[in-house]
């Protein structure tokens, strides 16, 4: 059944920008079925408190075309149930009037905190504390350091809750172990057979993302009778810094090939992965 063995990734790790990654999440985000529970809407709407009480004192940064653009504090922050709505509008040579972080794009992206000393034209250092948040960052005066951590608890809430829900790792322990009991293993599609040849392609021109959206249509006909999807789909998501999803693809790829003789390989890339989410 394995017809097609999974392409070595050797290319360079490289960055689109953070503006086109918002507009070109991976269609298959835009699938998960709406949820909410108690403690998903009560983290929103605290998150939705803390940024409105503290539009003024927050700032964004943003990644485009490899260029960090520091577009400064909003004149409005709105927390709607799938997205923050940054507003820019009314400032003068504003490049981005409105800036959107889609709760999907947590799913992907990783948060991290820092402190950073800066110097303005007179000499004296700016101590900032920054939240970034893949390629958007907000910025928030040193003062305020509690009021950032705060709204990072709340965004990392809502993360793990949409991760859970989009990887589902629990319901697909369940399917593999199916898959493993069958003594005939089912076949690839033909349409299956197209993607794949696709996504190879794809992956050898370096379009990573492409490569990624192919492997998604292989996995949504069928989610078990292909494996290797999985394995080539965490080496793509690694590639594109997409850790959370490199890790899942990972596990889920070893959950449907147990047999394996040796797994050192892919458990030292699911290590390798979880260091670059820690630092």
């Amino acid at each position: 059944m394995n017809i097609f063995k999974p392409i070595l990734l050797l290319a360079l790790f490289f960055l689109l920008s953070s503006v086109k990654l918002l507009a070109q999440e991976n269609k298959d985000l835009d699938s998960i079925s709406p949820f909410n529970t108690a403690e998903l809407t009560n983290a929103k709407k605290h998150l939705a408190e803390q940024l409105k009480f503290n539009t003024q004192f927050i700032g964004l940064i943003v990644e485009h075309e490899n260029t960090l653009i520091n577009l400064g504090i909003p004149t409005g922050i709105l927390v709607f149930d799938n997205r923050i709505e940054f507003s820019f509008s009314g400032q003068i040579n504003s490049p981005f009037p409105v800036i959107n972080i889609n709760y999907t794009y947590l799913i992907n992206n990783r948060l991290k905190m820092s402190r950073v000393e800066s110097r303005v034209s007179n000499g004296t250092v700016v101590i900032e504390n920054h939240l970034k948040i893949g390629g958007l960052t907000l910025t928030i005066n040193w003062a305020y350091k509690n009021t950032l951590s705060s709204i990072m608890n709340d965004l990392t809430f809502i993360q793990a809750k949409l991760q859970d829900n989009y990887f589902d790792m629990a319901t697909f322990e369940v399917k593999a172990l199916k898959y493993r009991s069958l003594k005939e293993k089912p076949p690839l599609l033909e349409e299956q057979r197209k993607y794949v040849v696709q996504a190879n392609t794809f992956t050898q021109l370096l379009n990573y993302y492409k490569a990624i959206e192919l492997y998604l249509k292989v996995i949504k006909l069928n989610q078990t009778n292909y494996p290797e999807a999985y394995l080539n789909l965490a080496l793509l998501s690694g590639q594109t810094g997409q850790f959370y999803a490199a890790i899942a693809n990972m596990k889920k790829y070893l959950l449907l090939q147990p047999s394996l003789s040796d797994t050192k390989k892919e458990q030292d890339k699911i290590k390798e992965w979880e260091i670059m989410l820690q630092n």
